[in-house]
Parts: structure tokens; sequence; C-alpha cells
């Protein structure tokens, strides 16, 4: 009767573990950058009521210059500022362009450090609501450039 492993059957599930850890932790890297990354798009997202009542009271007029902490008093929102620097401007009528980028010497992962990308926000007369849009993506695997309205 046998009490032990044998050596060939103790290889055999180092190797199967090794090959699990292989393709494992490549996918798990890549799932925390897309997470990480998530984390400003999903806050912008979120604040699509409260950009309607800014809209109303600014009017997104090219000629009205604001910076972060005035959008977000404005609209009462708070964005997630510990990892990412957002910078407000008005593009055109009825246009805020938000642009977002990685807040250096902080604990996101280094697939995410220094990588940007543009968050429209536009006001559509015909259909009187507020619609989205994603451009100049620095890292097209982490935020995908969408068409506002798209």
């Amino acid at each position: 009767m046998k009490k032990a492993f044998s050596l060939i059957e103790l290889m055999v599930v180092i190797a199967i573990i090794a090959i699990l850890a292989a393709i494992a932790l490549p996918l798990y890297q890549q799932f925390t950058c897309k997470a990480q990354a998530a984390e400003s798009m999903n806050a912008l997202k979120d604040t699509k009521a409260a950009w309607a009542g800014f809209r109303t009271a600014y009017e997104f007029d090219d000629t009205n210059a604001f910076n972060a902490s005035d959008a977000q008093n404005s609209v009462n929102i708070e964005l997630p500022e510990r990892n990412w620097d957002y910078t407000f401007a008005n593009t055109g009528s009825d246009v805020v362009n938000v642009t977002v980028s990685a807040t250096s010497g902080t604990n996101l992962k280094d697939c995410v450090q220094g990588e940007s990308f543009n968050f429209i926000i536009q006001y559509n007369e015909s259909q009187r609501s507020i619609e989205f849009g994603v451009s100049g993506s620095s890292d097209t695997s982490l935020w995908k450039n969408v068409p506002v309205g798209g």
C-alpha cells in the first residue's frame, strides 16, 4: 500500500500549477488595469442627470470657462480625485470636454500611470438630452474611443 506521492505525480501537479499561473497572472494584471481605468469613466457616466441641470444653469456656453471644482460644485457631484486629474473646458456651444489623466505618484498600476482620455459631454438640442463620448484615448485597451451619442 502506497503512503506517499511519487516524484512524477508531484512534478505533474507542479507543471499544472505553473501552466495555470502563466495564463492567469497576465489576465489578472490586465483585469486590474481595466478596473482602475474604469473608475474615472464610471464616475463621469454616473453624473448624466446632474449635467442636465448644469446645462440649464450654464448653457455650456463657450465663453464660460470653468475648472473641475466649479463644475463639481455646480453639478453637485464628487469625482474620484485621489488618482485622477480632471480638466474641464468648453469646446463649443453646448459642448464640454473633460480631459481625464492619471495622477502621477498614486497607487495606480504602471499600465494606467500617465494615460489619459477626453470625456465629451454634449447637449443634443433636437433630442433635448445629454450625450457622452470618448476621444483621444491614449490607450484604447483601457478606454475605447466612442463618438458622442454612440
